[in-house]
This record gives C-alpha cells, structure tokens and sequence, in this order.
C-alpha cells in the first residue's frame, strides 16, 4: 500500500471518529449532504464560494502574504467527501460575524486529497476537518481538530487576532 493509499484509509477510519459530534462543538444534526456552492479547486487551494473570507493562495504565498500584512495563517484542511468540512463552510465560515473575524488571518483552504496535500502531510493532518492557525514562519499556534460551532469558532478567531 503506497502513502497516498494509507493516508486516504486512515483518513477515512479518523473520519468515522473525529468528524463525529465531539464535546468541542460537534452536533447531532449532521447532514451529509454537498450544500450549495461546493468548493471547487483553485492555485494550488480551494477556491471557496463567493463572499467567503478565504483567498486562492497555495501555503507558501499565505505564508509570505501574513509575512507582510502581520498576520496568522489559517489553513482549513479538509476532503471533498468530509460531510463535516462540508457543515462547517455553510454554518460556520458563511457566517457574517465569523467572516468579518477571518478578516484578521490570511485564511485559505487546502484539499488533502489534491494540491493541498503536500500541507496535510507537513503538518500530520489525520482527520478533516483539522484547522491549522500557523505563524508566517510556518509554525503551528494552534490547531483543531473536528467540526466546532460558530460561537466556538468566533471565540478562538479573535484569541489569536492581532498583529504577529
């Protein structure tokens, strides 16, 4: 089995624990179903849907651009199959209050199973969606691991905003 292929089948197992409700925001009304607008593939990240607060930069240019502007990256990792990643882009993400606080990061998206796979392995992602909070150096702030609530999410946004 080459790495690609264990990464996809652990991935999958995690999925059946990690993208299940947890105590850390996690819900029972789960629908697996793809919303409206999925997010789509773009320069080496997701493109997310109109009015998001994410950019179609690839890790490194996120990286260089928090450089200049000060700022925390924020890279949500997720799969196209994730019904979680799913549920956290139309309740969370598209949320005005939580876009207005992702103002504060350089946010992008990084499919694990396309371009952003080379992030996912950097930084040991094993179950989507996992939200990395990284310093323009590159090093790891913060990270969550699962779904999260949106009041849950606007409480760890604006912990970490400010200038780096």
């Amino acid at each position: 089995m080459n790495a690609k292929s264990a990464l996809l089948l652990a991935s999958s197992v995690l999925c059946l624990s990690a993208c299940v409700p947890e105590s850390s925001g996690g819900s029972a009304d789960f629908d697996p179903q793809p919303s409206a607008g999925t997010v789509t593939q773009a320069a080496g990240t997701a493109a997310a849907p109109a009015g998001t607060a994410f950019a179609s930069l690839d890790l490194d240019d996120a990286l260089a651009q928090g450089r200049r502007e000060k700022k925390l990256v924020l890279v949500d990792v997720y799969t196209d199959w994730c019904g979680y990643c799913k549920k956290l882009d139309k309740e969370v993400f598209r949320d005005p209050e939580v876009q207005a606080a992702l103002q504060a990061f350089v946010a992008i998206k990084a499919d694990a199973e396309g371009r952003g796979e080379t992030a996912a392995r950097r930084f040991g992602v094993q179950g989507f969606p996992t939200i990395l909070f990284l310093e323009p150096s590159g090093r790891e702030v913060r990270r969550i691991e699962g779904y999260v609530r949106r009041d849950e999410m606007l409480r760890i946004l604006r912990s970490l905003s400010g200038p780096v």
